[in-house]
């Protein structure tokens, strides 16, 4: 909440402006970064978010488990502004829910729900945050098909991700990647035909 329109002008001239963040708190910011989004709190997020990231600190004895090192990850994603991971989730607005603040509390939904150190956590809303109702253990190749990025392909009336294509028809799917990048129609990246280069359609 904009408190003062404009305090004064800081370096490179840029206007500042004095703004209430939710918790009470007031910072002077620039108009440039309350624009973008780039400041969105007086500090207490960021506080907040060290405080999570100490909690990593909390092993219980489990430091050396594959679950803790989910646990750790998810935190370092989602929080850790240095990891080069963080654009795509804490740089998105993913969070993590409070109560897997503590480690128990995240290993015995894990346990209840599933978990094996074959798979690995996984959002079902790959847009949605951390928490119980929106993950699950999966296996890689499930998890490479609930990506954002996830690359799809409509033959015979139906749309599968290329994974599922490639693995229904024993096709390699790294040849029906390239043939995906070269902007070959779907037809043509399943059957393996360049229709242009014959004047087909």
């Amino acid at each position: 909440l904009v408190v003062e329109e404009i305090v004064g002008k800081g370096s490179h001239n840029k206007t500042l402006l004095r703004c209430k963040c939710d918790c009470g708190g007031e910072k002077i910011i620039a108009f440039g970064n309350l624009n973008t989004g780039h400041s969105n709190s007086c500090g207490c997020l960021e506080k907040k978010n060290y405080e999570r990231l100490g909690n990593l600190n909390k092993t219980h004895g489990e430091s050396k488990t594959r679950l803790y090192k989910e646990w750790k990850g998810i935190f370092t994603r989602c929080y850790n502004k240095n990891r080069t991971k963080y654009k795509d989730y804490g740089g998105r607005g993913i969070k993590v829910a409070d109560e897997w603040n503590d480690f128990l509390n995240f290993k015995e939904w894990a346990l209840s729900n599933g978990y094996s150190d074959t798979l690995t956590i996984d959002r079902i809303d790959v847009d949605g945050n951390y928490e119980p109702d929106n993950c699950r253990w999966a296996t890689l190749k499930e998890q490479a098909r609930n990506k954002r990025i996830t690359l799809y392909a409509t033959y015979n009336g139906m749309t599968k991700p290329l994974l599922t294509w490639a693995e229904e028809l024993n096709l390699r799917y790294k040849t029906l990647l390239t043939r995906k990048h070269k902007g070959w129609s779907d037809i043509e990246i399943i059957e393996g035909k360049d229709r242009s280069k014959w004047g087909m359609k």
